[in-house]
């Protein structure tokens, strides 16, 4: 492999190893409680921590097809988009699957809309068709 080659593939090796640095402090895994992500979910604001530990086929039936499907070694980063939300989801193999490990849902910029309401837009914004 030329030096080149391996510059233009070394943000995909270390973003997903940065991410995974963040992951204990920002997505509570299976068995262990995050009181934050508790008191901030409510019946009318679902939480999209929710989705972590889900395997492709629970995704899609909650959020249909994603918009973008990307593919870094053994991750997938799925993203949805809906007005000015952005979820993304990074799933990686667990045997014979994918499951949710990560996920970040972000607001653009320059948008007027509580970024708390974003998965609850989301969610709305469901296409009809699943990835076959």
């Amino acid at each position: 492999m030329r030096k080149k080659d391996i510059l233009r593939l070394l943000p995909f090796v270390l973003f997903p190893m940065l991410l995974a640095g963040c992951v204990a402090t920002t997505t509570p895994y299976a068995g262990r409680t995050n009181t934050t992500a508790t008191t901030q979910a409510t019946p009318s604001h679902p939480d999209a921590d929710a989705l972590v530990g889900q395997n492709k086929a629970a995704v899609q039936n909650q959020l249909g097809a994603p918009q973008l499907i990307r593919r870094d070694g053994p991750a997938e980063v799925w993203q949805y988009l809906a007005g000015a939300c952005i979820l993304d989801l990074f799933l990686y193999e667990d045997g014979t699957s994918h499951r949710v490990n990560y996920l970040e849902l972000r607001i653009q910029p320059d948008a007027k809309f509580p970024r708390e309401r974003c998965f609850e837009q989301i969610l709305a914004a469901k296409p009809a068709q699943t990835l076959g």
